[in-house]
């Protein structure tokens, strides 16, 4: 539309989406535990919010096994490492 073209329609693209999300959600969880692991080897251990930390690896261990779950049937070697 911006350049006066017929908008494109891409119908596939949903269901691309729904297909990959899994991937993107366990990639995305292992790129925010190597994050914040990092943090908190190097950061005092004064300074670490027990809390904090202990939610996260709760919350991160919650998706890992729901992902686990959904990739079982269809991609079980994806599905053991979300394990």
């Amino acid at each position: 539309m911006l350049f006066n073209q017929q908008k494109s329609e891409y119908p596939d693209l949903e269901e691309i989406r729904t297909v990959f999300k899994p991937f993107y959600d366990l990639t995305n969880i292992a790129s925010d535990v190597e994050f914040h692991f990092k943090d908190w080897k190097q950061s005092s251990l004064i300074k670490q919010d027990a809390t904090k930390i202990t939610s996260s690896v709760a919350s991160w261990h919650s998706q890992c096994f729901q992902l686990n779950k959904k990739l079982t049937d269809d991609y079980p070697e994806v599905a053991d490492v979300a394990l």
